[in-house]
């Protein structure tokens, strides 16, 4: 639209990476207020009862709504790690299951984007192994219910992933662009 608004409006503060509910009625994300904690934070849609519902040490990023709206599934990074894994937050206990563990210091998830049905959340996944520098990006899947990983894709090239249903093609939002995609492989 033409007439943005600063919805978070905390001059002492940094908030970014929102995602909406799907109901639309609240928006997720990332940000802090004092300290070096960022954590995750739940909104109304107008910017008001704005609210922390994660840890309170780390770092809490990238939040993703799971498709009914009852889970927040997000990065964490604990203090003095450079690793990150994701944690299931369940809104209405406010508990926290952390879903994935990273190998080692040297790797990170980042990324995330649900399954239609709820059951698998697709990950961006950056290691740093042994005997090849930088910082080569993979796609794994993770099963809710167990935690069971799984990879996508072993190029070092994939780390935004996005689920496609039934048909192969993606409309862009105005409806004028269709784009021909292949399938994400799934486990047996």
């Amino acid at each position: 639209g033409s007439d943005p608004r600063n919805l978070t409006n905390q001059p002492d503060g940094q908030h970014g990476e929102p995602s909406w509910s799907p109901d639309s009625e609240r928006i997720a994300f990332s940000g802090r207020t004092d300290g070096p904690v960022f954590t995750i934070h739940v909104m109304d849609a107008d910017g008001q009862n704005i609210e922390a519902v994660g840890p309170n040490e780390g770092q809490s990023f990238t939040p993703e709504w799971s498709p009914n709206g009852g889970r927040i599934a997000y990065n964490h990074r604990l203090p003095d790690e450079t690793g990150a894994d994701i944690h299931l937050l369940r809104l209405s206990d406010r508990s926290i299951t952390q879903l994935t563990e990273v190998e080692g210091v040297d790797g990170t998830t980042q990324e995330l984007a649900w399954s239609p049905d709820g059951a698998y959340i697709a990950y961006g996944y950056r290691h740093q192994p042994p005997d090849q520098p930088g910082w080569p990006p993979d796609t794994y899947a993770v099963r809710v219910a167990s935690g069971t990983a799984f990879t996508l894709t072993n190029d070092g090239q994939s780390e935004e992933p996005s689920w496609v249903g039934a048909s192969p093609f993606s409309v862009s939002p105005d409806g004028k662009t269709t784009t021909t995609w292949g399938r994400i492989k799934a486990p047996e």
